[in-house]
């Protein structure tokens, strides 16, 4: 895929689509290929995460512990949260066929968001908004486990 392929790959997520061109062109031209054949692991449950995965190519099942696993397909992101945080994935996410994918480094969004600060105001504020609909999720959950007991 060209850059500017890239860069309209990932301007599909609203955490892209937020950055000023310049930062987008930074995370295209930083992002890494990753090529996995029929049954490779990308990694497993409770590896430590450095990097979020875009599917290009082929199909991943992620599996998370008590889900059911997920078929996840061209244009899905894996493992969004560790661009942002140090954590461990919190699944398993093994390769159903020939797969490519984009890899985005934690320490590119980390420069993006150190050299671009209009951009990282722009996606605190998708973070926040994502934060605050679900704890009004998890409010509405509470509320109704409270009225069955």
């Amino acid at each position: 895929m060209s850059l500017r392929d890239d860069m309209i790959l990932l301007q599909a997520f609203p955490v892209f689509a937020a950055m000023e061109p310049e930062a987008l062109q930074l995370v295209a031209f930083s992002a890494e290929t990753r090529f996995l054949r029929a049954n490779d692991t990308l990694f497993r449950r409770g590896d430590q995460a450095d990097a979020a995965y875009i599917i290009t190519s082929g199909r991943m099942l992620v599996a998370t512990p008590g889900g059911e696993p997920i078929t996840a397909i061209r244009g899905a992101m894996i493992g969004e949260t560790a661009l942002f945080t140090e954590t461990d994935y919190h699944g398993t996410a093994l390769a159903q066929e020939t797969t490519s994918l984009m890899r985005i480094p934690r320490s590119v969004m980390r420069r993006v968001l150190e050299e671009f600060p209009d951009t990282a105001v722009a996606i605190f504020k998708i973070l926040r908004s994502r934060a605050e609909t679900l704890h009004h999720d998890l409010q509405r959950v509470s509320l109704t486990v409270d009225n069955i007991s």
